[in-house]
């Protein structure tokens, strides 16, 4: 999970975690 995490980071140029959960949630990537 870790590394899936660090690529969407880096595809998406997000700075951290925090702002990659705002991302998903805004494009319904998580749901809950």
């Amino acid at each position: 999970v870790k590394t899936h995490v660090n690529h969407l980071l880096a595809k998406t140029g997000m700075r951290d975690r925090a702002q990659l959960v705002g991302y998903a949630f805004r494009h319904r990537l998580v749901t809950g």
